[in-house]
């Protein structure tokens, strides 16, 4: 290309008359999207003012539904809520130490078990299956234990139809609970009895092994000059070690005893006497109250949009 064509081309490229790729500048409030107008954005200063023109008719609504919720809590049955607080027991483990007969949180399982429940219901004289008594029903619905931290207790509550069905629902439950608890001890103070029974027979030969050992001895006259006669210093040693026998025995009766005792004296209880609430459990008033005046205030509100529709 020659040098007059090549400076012909910069002084065009360089002149005015060469298109740019520039684009105008959007103006200040230009819709990207033409679909979305103005008419789609919501001014709550119009829904104000419908409330404000619509009051009247915003607090009938509120007040109605209020009116309507206290009527509803008169008809539907009343549900009373029961609670018990329970101690778990000790029991003798395999290696005769006390440990609990189980732990808290097993003890809050074995309350929602079929089993439990059924023994309370057969207790209770109710149909153990469900859907055929609504007694039965609320029984098995609202039987919940929790346990009570850093403790071996458990609380157990109960719904009932009345203050005295609660009670009694739940105090024929606790007892289900312990007569359960009864039942997994029962293996360990078989053990303990067989045991102490195997302990006794021990201690009676021994005693008249003793026993044998003396009269030997007393015959020969050697309980004065037992260091005379090597016979009877043999029969001397082994009175010592039945002695030492005995003594252990006797301390393995004793701790037996303590065990047995154990289970008598630490079992499953009831800590604390079954308490029923003064008020209603369901359907609670002020629950009711404040259901009725949220949804009144939604029905007033829709109304008062729908009366002004056309404002908007």
């Amino acid at each position: 290309m020659g040098s007059s064509a090549q400076s012909t081309l910069i002084h065009f490229l360089q002149s005015d008359d060469y298109p740019t790729m520039s684009h105008p500048p959007l103006k200040e409030h230009t819709i990207l999207n033409p679909a979305v107008t103005e008419d789609d954005f919501i001014d709550l200063s119009k829904i104000l003012d419908s409330l404000k023109r619509n009051w009247l008719i915003l607090f009938a609504c509120i007040i109605a539904a209020m009116i309507c919720a206290a009527i509803l809590t008169n008809i539907l049955p009343s549900r009373w809520q029961a609670s018990v607080t329970m101690q778990i027991g000790q029991m003798p483990s395999p290696i005769n130490t006390i440990i609990p007969i189980e732990e808290p949180v097993q003890t809050v399982e074995r309350v929602k078990l079929r089993e439990l429940q059924s023994s309370a219901l057969i207790a209770l004289k109710l149909p153990l299956d469900e859907r055929v008594n609504k007694h039965t029903d609320l029984f098995k619905e609202t039987i919940k234990a929790s346990t009570i931290k850093n403790t071996n207790f458990i609380q157990i509550k109960l719904v009932g139809f009345s203050p005295n069905e609660a009670e009694k629902n739940l105090a024929v439950a606790a007892q289900a609970l312990i007569a359960s608890h009864q039942t997994l001890v029962l293996p360990a103070r078989n053990r303990l009895i067989k045991q102490q029974q195997d302990n006794m027979k021990k201690i009676a030969d021994a005693e008249a092994e003793r026993a044998k050992l003396f009269r030997l001895l007393a015959e020969n006259g050697s309980l004065k000059s037992a260091s005379q006669f090597a016979p009877n210093i043999v029969a001397i040693n082994l009175l010592e070690n039945k002695e030492a026998e005995l003594r252990a025995l006797i301390a393995e009766k004793t701790r037996l005893l303590d065990l047995l005792e154990s289970i008598a004296i630490y079992p499953t209880r009831i800590i604390d006497a079954v308490y029923v609430e003064d008020t209603r459990y369901f359907p609670k008033l002020s629950l009711f109250l404040a259901a009725g005046a949220f949804l009144g205030l939604l029905l007033g509100l829709g109304i008062a949009l729908w009366r002004d529709r056309k404002l908007f």
